[in-house]
């Protein structure tokens, strides 16, 4: 099942806005960050320019974030080297977007961005 629309707006507004503003301006010919829908999940990656080919862009997840249409929570989930997710224990389940996006930005545990 897919996102209702009211929460993917949300989703398009918020996470679109940290996508835009966590990557300061002069870095992102090398560096972006962009997400995807899947069924009730968004996610997050992290895209990079090819060492040898500036055309080329590696991507690379960071987070996923499962919604939950009963309790409207969000769950979030990392990802490791190999891109198998992983839930992640420092938050608890059905969490708000915005706990959700704070925890991704923050990285307390150095998990998404290393």
């Amino acid at each position: 099942m897919a996102l209702d629309e009211f929460t993917r707006k949300t989703v398009e507004e918020k996470l679109g806005s940290f996508c835009e503003n966590r990557v300061p301006p002069d870095a992102r010919w090398e560096v972006k960050l962009s997400y995807r829908f899947w069924k009730n999940s968004v996610i997050l990656y992290e895209e990079e320019v090819r060492g040898d080919n500036p055309e080329k862009w590696i991507k690379m997840k960071v987070a996923r974030l499962d919604f939950d249409p009963e309790s409207r929570g969000w769950t979030l989930w990392a990802y490791n080297s190999n891109e198998r997710s992983m839930y992640y224990l420092n938050l608890p389940r059905d969490v708000s977007l915005d706990d959700a996006i704070a925890e991704i930005d923050e990285d307390p545990t150095g998990i998404f961005w290393g």
